[in-house]
């Protein structure tokens, strides 16, 4: 079984290349060439559960979808490391993860969003989430 929870499908920083905004038939042709059975959607410090569900439908008879999230996260021991964690949601949890996602950006942009590892957990301690964090990787 091939699975990639780390797809992207907007771009949506400024300094990101504008290839990822994809097309739900680019998505599912991809998934589709790539075999790949499940996949989560982990677009920077942003959720569209209206994507996500175009997505999902997409591509439903071929892979399993979930919602997901890459976040910027402060360094807990190094404040001035910039990382990414990768937050993954149970699908029947969607509208509480598009909630938690939507309440804990607050309004900010992609780009001006930025969070401490113990505040994250702490918005996503009620669901059902698989986190993934990678710090101190270089930008390409």
């Amino acid at each position: 079984m091939k699975v990639d929870f780390h797809c992207h499908t907007i771009a949506t920083k400024t300094d990101e290349c504008k290839s990822r905004n994809v097309s739900v038939d680019v998505f599912k042709s991809k998934i589709e060439l790539a075999s790949v059975s499940m996949a989560a959607i982990t677009n920077h410090n942003h959720f569209d559960k209206e994507q996500f569900d175009l997505f999902q439908k997409a591509v439903k008879d071929t892979c399993i979808l979930l919602p997901g999230v890459e976040i910027d996260v402060r360094g807990k021991f190094s404040p001035n490391t910039i990382g990414h964690v990768i937050v993954i949601c149970d699908p029947n949890q969607i509208d509480s993860f598009s909630r938690v996602v939507s309440s804990m950006l607050n309004g900010n942009t992609a780009n001006d969003f930025l969070i401490d590892i113990d505040p994250l957990v702490n918005a996503f301690s009620s669901l059902n989430v698989i986190y993934s964090a990678h710090f101190s990787k270089p930008k390409v």
